[in-house]
Protein backbone atom coordinates (compact mmCIF):
# COMPACT_ATOMS: atom_id res chain seq x y z
CA UNK A 1 0.00 0.00 0.00
CA UNK A 2 0.96 3.65 -0.67
CA UNK A 3 2.68 5.89 1.87
CA UNK A 4 -0.04 8.76 0.92
CA UNK A 5 1.47 10.81 3.90
CA UNK A 6 5.11 10.94 2.50
CA UNK A 7 4.31 11.58 -1.28
CA UNK A 8 2.17 14.54 0.10
CA UNK A 9 4.94 15.72 2.30
CA UNK A 10 7.78 15.27 -0.59
CA UNK A 11 5.72 17.11 -3.19
CA UNK A 12 4.99 19.91 -0.11
CA UNK A 13 8.59 20.14 0.70
CA UNK A 14 9.75 20.23 -3.03
CA UNK A 15 6.86 23.27 -3.61
CA UNK A 16 4.98 20.84 -6.22
CA UNK A 17 1.22 21.54 -6.21
CA UNK A 18 -1.09 18.47 -7.03
CA UNK A 19 -1.67 20.64 -10.57
CA UNK A 20 1.92 20.65 -11.33
CA UNK A 21 2.44 16.78 -10.26
CA UNK A 22 -0.39 16.27 -12.34
CA UNK A 23 0.91 17.82 -15.36
CA UNK A 24 3.92 15.96 -14.89
CA UNK A 25 2.66 12.52 -14.45
CA UNK A 26 -0.14 13.14 -16.97
CA UNK A 27 -3.21 11.90 -14.33
CA UNK A 28 -5.63 13.99 -12.76
CA UNK A 29 -5.15 16.04 -9.78
CA UNK A 30 -8.32 14.51 -8.12
CA UNK A 31 -6.76 10.88 -8.85
CA UNK A 32 -3.10 12.40 -6.90
CA UNK A 33 -5.24 13.48 -4.09
CA UNK A 34 -6.98 10.56 -3.49
CA UNK A 35 -3.15 8.37 -3.54
CA UNK A 36 -2.23 10.90 -1.37
CA UNK A 37 -5.49 10.18 1.31
CA UNK A 38 -4.90 6.26 0.75
CA UNK A 39 -8.27 6.12 -1.15
CA UNK A 40 -6.97 4.94 -4.24
CA UNK A 41 -3.46 2.49 -4.97
CA UNK A 42 -1.58 3.63 -8.06
CA UNK A 43 -0.54 1.16 -10.77
CA UNK A 44 3.30 0.21 -11.03
CA UNK A 45 3.73 2.63 -13.80
CA UNK A 46 1.93 5.40 -12.19
CA UNK A 47 4.11 4.37 -9.28
CA UNK A 48 7.04 5.22 -11.00
CA UNK A 49 6.55 8.09 -12.47
CA UNK A 50 5.45 9.98 -9.26
CA UNK A 51 8.90 8.38 -8.01
CA UNK A 52 11.43 9.77 -11.05
CA UNK A 53 9.36 13.30 -11.08
CA UNK A 54 9.86 13.58 -7.14
CA UNK A 55 13.13 12.34 -7.35
CA UNK A 56 13.22 9.50 -5.09
CA UNK A 57 13.27 5.36 -4.92
CA UNK A 58 9.69 3.76 -5.68
CA UNK A 59 9.97 1.70 -3.09
CA UNK A 60 10.05 4.42 -0.52
CA UNK A 61 6.21 5.70 -1.74
CA UNK A 62 5.54 1.59 -0.73
CA UNK A 63 6.91 2.21 3.19
CA UNK A 64 5.19 2.91 5.40
CA UNK A 65 7.05 5.68 8.45
CA UNK A 66 8.65 3.10 10.96
CA UNK A 67 7.51 5.05 14.32
CA UNK A 68 10.75 2.62 15.66
CA UNK A 69 12.94 4.50 13.55
CA UNK A 70 13.28 7.66 15.87
CA UNK A 71 16.05 9.78 16.07
CA UNK A 72 18.10 9.96 19.33
CA UNK A 73 17.80 12.36 22.20
CA UNK A 74 20.57 14.49 20.68
CA UNK A 75 18.85 14.11 16.95
CA UNK A 76 22.23 13.05 15.54
CA UNK A 77 21.40 10.03 14.22
CA UNK A 78 18.61 7.19 14.07
CA UNK A 79 18.73 3.13 14.22
CA UNK A 80 17.01 0.79 12.31
CA UNK A 81 17.12 -2.63 13.46
CA UNK A 82 16.96 -5.70 11.22
CA UNK A 83 13.35 -6.52 12.67
CA UNK A 84 12.28 -2.20 12.30
CA UNK A 85 12.81 -3.00 8.11
CA UNK A 86 10.69 -1.75 5.68
CA UNK A 87 9.71 -4.72 3.77
CA UNK A 88 8.23 -4.37 -0.07
CA UNK A 89 7.28 -7.34 -2.38
CA UNK A 90 6.46 -6.26 -5.47
CA UNK A 91 4.07 -9.25 -6.67
CA UNK A 92 4.71 -8.16 -10.11
CA UNK A 93 8.32 -8.51 -10.06
CA UNK A 94 9.22 -10.91 -7.18
CA UNK A 95 11.96 -8.78 -5.72
CA UNK A 96 11.70 -8.29 -1.71
CA UNK A 97 13.58 -4.43 -1.29
CA UNK A 98 14.38 -3.64 2.52
CA UNK A 99 14.75 -0.06 3.02
CA UNK A 100 17.25 -0.05 5.79
CA UNK A 101 17.07 3.79 6.28
CA UNK A 102 14.69 6.08 7.43
CA UNK A 103 11.17 7.04 5.42
CA UNK A 104 10.82 10.55 6.15
CA UNK A 105 11.20 13.84 4.21
CA UNK A 106 14.01 15.09 6.45
CA UNK A 107 16.75 12.09 5.26
CA UNK A 108 17.88 12.10 2.07
CA UNK A 109 20.00 9.22 1.64
CA UNK A 110 18.22 6.20 1.09
CA UNK A 111 19.61 2.36 1.54
CA UNK A 112 17.84 -0.30 0.08
CA UNK A 113 18.48 -4.47 0.50
CA UNK A 114 17.30 -5.78 -2.81
CA UNK A 115 16.61 -10.07 -3.19
CA UNK A 116 15.52 -11.38 -6.71
CA UNK A 117 15.13 -14.39 -6.90
CA UNK A 118 17.19 -16.81 -9.73
CA UNK A 119 15.66 -16.15 -13.47
CA UNK A 120 13.84 -12.67 -12.56
CA UNK A 121 14.93 -9.26 -13.32
CA UNK A 122 14.69 -6.34 -10.36
CA UNK A 123 12.15 -3.90 -12.35
CA UNK A 124 9.85 -4.13 -14.72
CA UNK A 125 11.86 -3.27 -17.73
CA UNK A 126 14.63 -1.07 -17.91
CA UNK A 127 14.53 1.75 -15.80
CA UNK A 128 16.01 5.55 -14.88
CA UNK A 129 16.35 7.45 -11.86
CA UNK A 130 16.58 11.44 -11.19
CA UNK A 131 19.57 10.40 -9.10
CA UNK A 132 23.19 8.30 -9.62
CA UNK A 133 22.74 5.02 -7.42
CA UNK A 134 25.50 3.18 -5.93
CA UNK A 135 24.90 -0.48 -6.10
CA UNK A 136 26.96 -3.45 -4.18
CA UNK A 137 26.46 -7.13 -4.75
CA UNK A 138 26.22 -8.90 -1.59
CA UNK A 139 25.91 -12.24 -3.32
CA UNK A 140 25.03 -14.25 -6.10
CA UNK A 141 25.26 -13.13 -9.66
CA UNK A 142 23.30 -10.24 -12.17
CA UNK A 143 23.93 -9.18 -15.32
CA UNK A 144 23.65 -5.19 -15.25
CA UNK A 145 21.65 -3.91 -18.55
CA UNK A 146 22.96 -0.42 -19.16
CA UNK A 147 21.44 1.81 -22.11
CA UNK A 148 23.15 -0.86 -24.91
CA UNK A 149 25.61 -2.29 -22.67
CA UNK A 150 25.96 -5.52 -20.40
CA UNK A 151 27.98 -5.77 -17.20
CA UNK A 152 28.69 -8.83 -15.45
CA UNK A 153 28.88 -8.46 -11.85
CA UNK A 154 29.27 -11.28 -8.84
CA UNK A 155 29.35 -10.75 -5.00
CA UNK A 156 31.43 -8.37 -3.78
CA UNK A 157 31.41 -6.65 -7.22
CA UNK A 158 30.06 -2.95 -7.39
CA UNK A 159 28.41 -0.28 -9.75
CA UNK A 160 28.01 3.40 -10.01
CA UNK A 161 24.85 4.28 -11.79
CA UNK A 162 24.45 8.08 -13.23
CA UNK A 163 21.11 9.57 -13.25
CA UNK A 164 19.09 8.92 -16.35
CA UNK A 165 21.02 6.03 -17.42
CA UNK A 166 18.55 3.37 -18.24
CA UNK A 167 19.18 -0.20 -16.48
CA UNK A 168 17.96 -3.20 -15.13
CA UNK A 169 19.42 -6.22 -13.18
CA UNK A 170 18.61 -9.85 -14.12
CA UNK A 171 19.66 -12.80 -11.94
CA UNK A 172 21.65 -15.29 -14.03
CA UNK A 173 22.77 -17.38 -11.46
CA UNK A 174 21.14 -20.24 -9.06
CA UNK A 175 20.80 -18.39 -6.05
CA UNK A 176 19.07 -15.31 -4.85
CA UNK A 177 20.61 -12.20 -6.16
CA UNK A 178 21.20 -9.85 -2.92
CA UNK A 179 22.27 -6.23 -3.44
CA UNK A 180 22.56 -3.26 -1.49
CA UNK A 181 21.66 -0.08 -3.47
CA UNK A 182 22.17 3.77 -1.86
CA UNK A 183 20.79 6.69 -3.29
CA UNK A 184 20.85 10.72 -2.16
CA UNK A 185 17.67 11.91 -3.70
CA UNK A 186 18.47 15.54 -3.13
CA UNK A 187 17.21 17.97 -5.48
CA UNK A 188 20.58 19.35 -7.40
CA UNK A 189 20.89 22.47 -8.17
Amino acid sequence: MINGEYLKAIRKERGITLAVLSRETGCTASYLSQIERRLKEPSLPMLRKLSETLNIPMVSLLSSVNDNQQPSKNSFFQVTLAGQRNVVILPELETKSEIFTPINSSCSMKGTIYTTPPGKYSSEGMISHTYDECIFVLSGQTTVFIESEAVSLKGGDSIYIYAAAKHNFYNCGQDDLVILAFSDSRIRQ
